[in-house]
């Protein structure tokens, strides 16, 4: 199981023409461009309350699909929760957590426009 956790684990994000790219451990996954409808900062009170429904809860990261009254599904894809950013897509919610998230927030609007 902690070699599943760990090769699953958030290693980083990476924003190209295509797309952003959530880096793992062993894997990656693309969240394509075209999918993206908007971007914007969260605080981490919109995740208390939080279920995990599916996926790994803060042993190397948090990553599956959560749930809460609030925000409703969304996928994790987060390391820390003081750094919060989501993704809306044309199917659900992302959240992530870059190191720099003015930084990143405005590459990613770059990236849509």
């Amino acid at each position: 199981i902690l070699n599943y956790m760990y090769g699953e684990r958030i290693k980083g994000y990476d924003i190209s023409d295509v797309g952003v790219t959530v880096i793992k451990g062993n894997t990656s996954e693309l969240i394509k461009r075209d999918r993206i409808i908007e971007v914007k900062f969260i605080d981490k009170s919109d995740l208390n309350f939080s279920i995990r429904t599916f996926g790994i809860g803060g042993f190397f990261s948090y990553s599956g699909t959560f749930v809460n009254k609030k925000m409703g599904s969304m996928t994790w894809y987060i390391t820390q929760k003081d750094s919060l950013v989501m993704l809306v897509t044309k199917l659900d919610k992302i959240i992530i957590s870059p190191d720099n998230r003015e930084e990143f927030l405005n590459d990613v609007k770059k990236m849509l426009s």
